[in-house]
């Protein structure tokens, strides 16, 4: 019993220590390529998807500049935001720098969000709606936004965090 539980111990400081100083300073990037016999096109459509920022202190503010630089640098037709802007709102203290970064991704078509878990709690609902609207990107909240590129129609789906957000998809998923 004594070593069940120093394991469990052992695996939760384990978990606790990789959550808050190895993942939130973890940049990856892959690069995915789709084909489809349909499309009319040879110039791909390029998309970047930014998710589990976790903003808390201005070192995290000062990562995500080096960030914006090497997305705007590989020119994406597309920036999608997938939740998770602030780790605690509580703490929150640099919206006016979070708003500039955001707004400094550039790409070519648009800018689109939806909310993470992180993104609802702590009364931060309104904050992160309003943050991403100041910061040019538009926030799907079980929504579809469409878009026409080299003929071609690309529509998004934003879902609403299923833990804390508004789970009324239905009539969006079955379009």
């Amino acid at each position: 019993m004594k070593i069940k539980l120093t394991s469990f111990f052992l695996l939760l400081i384990c978990t606790i220590y990789y959550s808050v100083y190895v993942e939130p300073t973890s940049i990856r990037t892959k690069q995915l390529t789709f084909s489809d016999d349909r499309l009319n096109s040879n110039t791909p459509i390029k998309l970047i998807q930014i998710s589990d920022t976790h903003f808390n202190n201005k070192k995290d503010i000062d990562r995500f500049k080096k960030v914006v630089k090497n997305i705007n640098q590989m020119k994406p037709d597309f920036i999608l935001f997938t939740g998770d802007l602030v780790s605690d709102i509580r703490k929150f203290s640099y919206k006016n720098e979070v708003i500039r970064l955001l707004k400094e991704l550039n790409p070519k078509i648009g800018k689109l969000a939806i909310y993470g878990n992180h993104d609802h709690g702590g009364y931060f609902t309104e904050q992160y709606e309003e943050l991403l609207t100041e910061s040019n990107f538009i926030l799907l909240k079980n929504e579809e936004k469409t878009y026409y590129v080299q003929k071609q129609k690309v529509s998004f789906i934003g879902l609403d965090d299923y833990m804390l957000g508004n789970k009324q998809y239905n009539d969006i998923l079955e379009r």
